[in-house]
């Protein structure tokens, strides 16, 4: 890198040429044997350099300060943030079978752990030759220019941390830090050996007057050196797995409980190993020769989009037999570690519930439509589910074409009308599939809120008080207003009717979350109409009345030109598909009329105020960095600040001042159902 201007004065600033209109640009991902090799070969030149400095009598001696200098009062770098990594792994490990040996050692080794590595850090170490390392090396602080084929060069960047030790710092951090899973595990000598043969060419062409280094002594110093590598596999190896996009990292070093998206990727390291997307791969190609080379993970979903699970992209690269490397693209999603959401999570039992439906419900489901000849693909494909770990592998859609729709802007009418033919289509199966085996929906008798399910309750109750008190401003509002304080206190327990099972009522299997989030959608090239919806995440189905999707869908997630006239279009339209299977399928019991349908949004419209109140201003929020659960169920200043900038959105405004003239107009704000019991 060439410096352009450096300066103290008024504050420390250096300018760099920038290397992108030269090509360069930084890596995104691990780095495979032949690009490691590139990198050590200017790590080691780099090195060699800095002993012929020396020679020639420059003072590199005392550049040993690095970010594991004691400060005297304080905790130092390694005890506040590498310590802590390692508890949280040794608390992981106690959870995986056959550790128990390397969590002995591992709590043994954490004895001494800080002190050993604050020692290595600022006493020059071991037998090798002493050099200046870059001390930070790993794939972001490099660059690389790539000739079409593959890196032909690389550049080191970012030397804050340099410092003048043994050559074991920068070499475990070209292992574990920029090479990948496979150059570590079967490549390790390779690259220690090429360093070293470059090192010593490099020594050789510059003449270098001292003896030369010997590899021996290179192999012994790693052994002796050996807790920087526990450091870097135990501590930062899990770091790598994350999207760091939506990590902060300033937040992730000052903030204990910003750790747990680490331990989330410990939690589900078994999900992420080669031999485990083998097995997927295998099982889906039917081919047992296929080996996994390389695997790069990415978040799938933003953040505030998911609650409940870990949503991510695993990109595979593989082979089979001699065939060239060929890749797949999955989606996985894989149950959190975070210890808040266990409570939620085993109080819904949703991952259970979700197997269910794509182990057993959508089989049948499918071969239901098939045997009518409809081809409708109604869920994606899913290639591995399990409950130990908890994991689903589906297919990624968007390599067929399919992404979210506005989000802000909510569905259309065609994007709704689309959703609710396939919600048709499902729960006409289902309601078949019930009447053939009414085992089939045992699962599903689980209340979405009742009186054991009370981890939404803050949530419904919050969201209700919080839009009280904006509409309480808007001009025409107020009497609404003045209604849904009133409801506020009656609001759970009304709300436990709404998941009152009725065998002599039309009942269905819901999809329980029927929101434009749940959903993604094909769009016309050229008209860019949706032509297609595929829905996703039945977390939270429910056996019961078809109302509870209907009123879901069209009140929390509809444009706001979708006013009470297309209500009705598209319940109608939704009501004709519905026919239209359960007629083809021969179901046996009474069909619902049109008009019964409307009754039932009317008996569950109540769940309709409740989850349109929260979930349009947060399709609404542009700022989604503090949307999560915490702030929408707590009470603190900052949930409770976080709620108001949430609901004085003026398109809440716009949206829900029509939806409160429509709920009261059709009496489920009204008194008469406020009966306490």
């Amino acid at each position: 890198m060439l410096l352009i201007f450096q300066s103290n004065d008024p504050a420390p600033i250096i300018i760099l040429k920038d290397m992108t209109p030269h090509g360069y640009k930084t890596y995104e991902i691990s780095v495979e044997l032949e690009g490691v090799k590139v990198i050590t070969e200017k790590v080691a030149k780099f090195h060699a350099c800095s002993l012929i400095l020396q020679e020639n009598g420059t003072n590199i001696q005392n550049m040993t300060g690095t970010y594991f200098q004691p400060i005297p009062g304080k905790m130092n770098y390694c005890e506040e943030h590498i310590v802590p990594g390692v508890v949280l792994a040794i608390e992981e490990l106690q959870t995986w079978d056959g550790c128990e040996e390397i969590v002995v050692k591992l709590k043994k080794c954490l004895e001494t752990f800080a002190n050993d590595l604050v020692k290595i850090h600022t006493e020059p170490q071991g037998l090798f030759h002493k050099v200046l390392n870059h001390g930070d090396i790993h794939f972001k602080n490099l660059l690389y220019r790539n000739d079409g084929t593959k890196a032909d060069d690389v550049l080191l960047i970012d030397f804050q941390y340099s410092l003048y030790n043994n050559p074991i710092i920068d070499i475990v951090n070209l292992l574990h830090a920029v090479g990948s899973r496979k150059v570590c595990e079967n490549h390790k000598d390779d690259v220690i050996k090429f360093y070293y043969t470059t090192l010593s060419s490099t020594l050789k062409l510059l003449k270098f007057k001292g003896e030369l280094p010997k590899l021996e002594v290179l192999y012994q110093d790693l052994l002796r050196l050996g807790v920087l590598e526990v450091m870097m596999v135990v501590c930062y190896s899990a770091y790598f797995f994350l999207d760091w996009s939506e990590i902060d990292f300033n937040e992730l070093m000052e903030d204990k409980d910003m750790y747990r998206p680490v331990k989330d990727v410990w939690k589900n390291n078994e999900i992420f190993k080669h031999e485990f997307f083998e097995n997927v791969l295998r099982k889906q190609h039917c081919d047992q020769s296929i080996t996994v080379t390389n695997i790069t993970l990415e978040a799938a979903l933003g953040k505030g989009e998911n609650y409940a699970s870990d949503i991510i992209r695993a990109k595979i690269q593989f082979k089979a037999g001699l065939e060239n490397t060929r890749s797949a693209q999955y989606i996985v999603k894989a149950g959190m570690a975070d210890t808040s959401m266990q409570d939620m999570l085993e109080e819904y039992d949703v991952f259970h519930r979700e197997i269910v439906v794509y182990d057993k419900i959508l089989p049948v489901v499918e071969s239901l439509l098939l045997s009518i000849k409809d081809k409708t693909k109604l869920a994606p494909s899913v290639y591995s589910l399990g409950k130990s770990p908890r994991h689903f592998v589906f297919e990624d859609l968007t390599l067929s074409g399919y992404e979210k729709a506005n989000r802000r802007q909510g569905l259309n009418y065609t994007e709704t009308r689309i959703m609710l033919q396939q919600l048709a289509k499902f729960h006409a199966a289902t309601a078949v599939l019930h009447t053939l085996d009414p085992e089939s929906m045992k699962d599903h008798h689980f209340p979405n809120i009742g009186p054991d399910q009370t981890y939404f309750y803050p949530l419904f109750t919050n969201a209700m008080k919080s839009c009280a008190q904006q509409a309480s401003k808007w001009p025409g509002c107020e009497k609404f207003a003045d209604k849904l304080f009133k409801l506020e206190p009656y609001l759970i327990e009304k709300a436990f009717d709404i998941y009152t099972w009725n065998e002599n009522d039309f009942n269905v299997l819901t999809h329980g979350d029927a929101w434009l989030s749940n959903a993604l959608f094909k769009y016309d090239k050229d008209t860019k109409e949706a032509i297609d919806c595929i829905l996703m995440d039945f977390s939270v189905g429910y056996f019961g009345s078809p109302g509870i999707d209907l009123v879901y869908l069209l009140f929390g997630s509809t444009s706001c030109d979708l006013k009470e006239r297309e209500f009705d279009l598209l319940v109608q339209e939704y009501h004709l598909e519905l026919i239209s299977v359960l007629k083809k399928l021969h179901y046996k019991r009474t069909m619902p009329s049109l008009r019964d349908l409307h009754i039932e949004m009317l008996k569950k419209g109540l769940l309709g105020v409740m989850y349109s109140t929260f979930l349009i201003p947060i399709r609404l929020l542009e700022d989604v960095a503090n949307a999560d659960l915490t702030n929408l169920l707590g009470m603190t200043e900052e949930s409770n600040k976080f709620r108001q900038m949430l609901f004085s959105n003026p398109g809440y405004q716009e949206r829900m001042s029509y939806l409160l003239d429509y709920y009261d107009r059709k009496g489920i704000l009204s008194k008469t159902q406020l009966k306490k019991k």
